[in-house]
């Protein structure tokens, strides 16, 4: 099938394909590659080209992970060609505590870089996305890293209480501004009805442990902690979690109640730092802002 659609390309374009094809493996290292990648969004043969090799090839993400790059306008694209991955320091904090066997759960996981970095380390990974389009991405990522029997994904979200929720998927630059809350500015916007169970009810009735839990649920973040009691008070997992008082006072929360679930469960935090080493906290250092934290059981 590939074989055929490639034939139906104009001669200077499969000629362009030919030779990017016998030097994928190296073109990625190289400026050359991510030029390329980067005309994914222009019409005609070059932007074909491209978006057939961000699919076919993607870009080398850490851990000899790759990720489909189809789309490099869309911000978290765009970063992972500018700096080989997103949100770089989690990537690094997490390759350090991730398992081979263990269970990493990836909760929001959008395009799936986390997830698919972790099945590469050899981690059993459940990652929950309910954008209908983004768990087929995950998916499809999954399948370009030969990941897809370790990697399993769940197109439901993680709440309080098992039942139905309204999913607001947010038209934007940024791929990531999708929310169980609405106020996100955006161009348009799609509500989709969604099954919602809790990270207790998943983990529990099958009898999982997970060594380690990322959140990044745009301001939703209590009540899939509020569904999480039994996991952080028996299992104990360490906790990657983005939080900030964006969204959370919609239900009445800030960042600092967040996290105060996680020290109630006694758990230590600490923010993450770009360029800088973990940094211990306290809930009185613990502003509006929106920033990442690592919580781990005392």
């Amino acid at each position: 099938m590939r074989s055929s659609l490639v034939r139906l390309l104009p001669a200077a374009a499969r000629c362009r394909l030919r030779a990017v094809q016998a030097q994928w493996t190296t073109l990625d290292r190289r400026s050359s590659y991510r030029a390329l990648l980067r005309q994914a969004e222009r019409p005609g043969p070059v932007g074909l080209v491209s978006r057939w090799c961000g699919r076919r090839y993607g870009w080398a993400l850490p851990g000899g992970a790759r990720l489909i790059i189809d789309r490099p306008s869309e911000w978290m694209q765009s970063l992972i060609l500018k700096q080989g991955a997103y949100e770089p320091e989690i990537v690094a904090l997490s390759r350090q505590h991730i398992v081979p066997g263990e269970l990493f759960v990836d909760v929001g996981a959008n395009q799936g870089q986390h997830s698919v970095i972790a099945a590469r380390a050899g981690a059993i990974v459940h990652a929950f996305e309910p954008v209908p389009r983004l768990a087929d991405r995950v998916r499809d990522n999954a399948k370009l890293n030969g990941v897809s029997g370790r990697l399993v994904v769940f197109g439901t979200g993680l709440g309080a209480t098992i039942g139905t929720a309204c999913l607001y998927e947010n038209g934007r630059l940024d791929d990531g501004s999708h929310s169980l809350l609405a106020g996100i500015p955006a161009a348009s916007v799609q509500t989709h009805e969604i099954a919602v169970t809790t990270l207790d009810e998943h983990l529990f009735s099958q009898g999982l442990r997970p060594r380690l839990v990322k959140i990044d649920v745009e301001g939703y973040e209590a009540r899939v902690l509020d569904g999480a009691e039994r996991t952080l008070a028996s299992i104990r997992p360490m906790v990657i979690i983005e939080t900030g008082d964006r969204l959370t006072d919609q239900l009445g929360e800030s960042a600092r109640s967040v996290l105060a679930r996680l020290v109630r469960a006694g758990y230590r935090l600490h923010r993450i730092h770009a360029n800088r080493p973990l940094e211990q906290i306290t809930l009185d250092a613990v502003t509006g802002e929106l920033a990442n934290y690592w919580a781990v059981a005392a």
